[in-house]
């Protein structure tokens, strides 16, 4: 009895868009399939083609006519073999684009030794939440936000679509695109350093847990480049954000500073105190800060969303929090935060802000100081246009 073989033909060569094929190549494709394949071809979840039943003893003839019409990239399964969305560059619902990053990421592991290195590890990527790209069950997964109109990608790790199937941890805050495929390699560099004997990606993973790799994650540039975390304004300078935002559902981290949900905060109370570790809440514009009020003292940060710069309600709870609860930590405005508002949210108690800029710094300090005198008063204890007449008149 003749023995028979699948065939799968990646369409993820170095720099190429994943799982595109040209008319010209997939008329030939077709002709290897009625020769070897007896005129079967599938599509497979992986965005790569399969010949179901070629005779075993036509394996190197399949794969001589392939290599002559360059298509026998030798990378199914490993790093390379990367499952991407059309992105914001073909899908009107996508937040960012997925092809570029996936070619970046695809050349810089283009070399077959450091594949082989490497071994199996799937990394996927999606636009937008929609994961048409299965980015939620990639070893590796990289999601696209839209963060005030600009690209931003959530990498998540320890997913898996196998039959022990499970959902990626998220890493922490998003990263700009430019700085994804740096962020790859040094994760790819450290299981490698991390991993014992012939242990796969998720084995290494489920061992030594997130932390190790989520701090190499949230460093930024090449490896051999400066080394920073993303940047934040606090009281007038720009520090490194070292807390983590821990979304609903997502297991909490153990060794870094973390900002939760609200609900993950009532939920989990007592484990989030007990961890040691400096944690934040976040409270989203319908989520009144009274709920938080008994346990302001175990809280080093309460983050307050501005959905839209239209929306005031945080400017409301941020005079609660410092003037009638009297919490003197960190307020962080996070979301729709504008340059022109930055001095109004200073005014009412924020001491913290993240917010785009070039050079934040020097941006906060121009949009905060444009005002020097108010008629307001407010919860910054600074005096006010009245205050300062009057102490005047008493000086005179």
């Amino acid at each position: 009895m003749l023995g028979y073989a699948i065939a799968n033909l990646s369409l993820k060569a170095p720099g190429q868009v994943p799982g595109d094929l040209t008319s010209d190549a997939m008329d030939a494709v077709a002709d290897l399939a009625d020769q070897f394949s007896m005129g079967e071809l599938r599509v497979n979840h992986r965005q790569n083609l399969v010949f179901v039943d070629v005779l075993q003893k036509d394996l190197h003839a399949l794969w001589r006519a392939l290599n002559e019409l360059e298509l026998a990239t030798p990378n199914i399964g490993l790093v390379s073999d990367i499952i991407a969305c059309p992105g914001l560059d073909y899908c009107a619902l996508a937040n960012t684009r997925s092809i570029p990053i996936a070619q970046e990421i695809g050349l810089h592991f283009s070399q077959t030794d450091k594949l082989q290195e490497v071994g199996n590890l799937t990394i996927n990527i999606s636009g937008c939440m929609n994961a048409c790209g299965h980015h939620h069950v990639g070893n590796i997964g990289i999601l696209g936000v839209d963060k005030r109109g600009k690209e931003f990608f959530q990498l998540t790790l320890g997913g898996s679509s196998d039959e022990n199937a499970s959902l990626g941890d998220r890493v922490g805050p998003g990263l700009p695109q430019a700085e994804v495929p740096a962020a790859i390699e040094r994760i790819v560099d450290l299981y490698i350093d991390l991993r014992k004997a012939d242990e796969q990606f998720l084995d290494t993973y489920h061992r030594v847990g997130i932390e190790p790799l989520q701090g190499r994650c949230l460093r930024s540039g090449w490896p051999g480049q400066e080394i920073r975390v993303m940047a934040l304004i606090k009281d007038r300078k720009l520090i490194d954000d070292r807390f983590v935002y821990v979304a609903d559902g997502e297991k909490i981290p153990e060794n870094v500073p973390v900002i939760v949900s609200l609900t993950q905060w009532q939920d989990q109370l007592d484990a989030l105190i007990s961890r040691g570790k400096p944690v934040g809440v976040l409270l989203k514009s319908d989520q009144h800060p009274e709920a938080i009020v008994n346990s302001l003292e175990h809280l080093d940060v309460i983050a307050l969303e501005f959905p839209t710069f239209r929306d005031g309600r945080a400017y409301s709870y941020a005079r609660l929090i410092r003037e009638r609860y009297g919490f003197s930590g960190e307020l962080r405005a996070i979301g729709d935060v504008l340059l022109e508002q930055l001095h109004y949210m200073e005014r009412v108690g924020f001491n913290a802000f993240d917010f785009e800029s070039d050079d934040p710094e020097r941006a906060f300090k121009i949009a905060s100081d444009d005002f020097s005198v108010w008629y307001q008063p407010s919860g910054d204890d600074r005096p006010n246009a009245v205050q300062l007449r009057q102490k005047k008149d008493r000086s005179d």
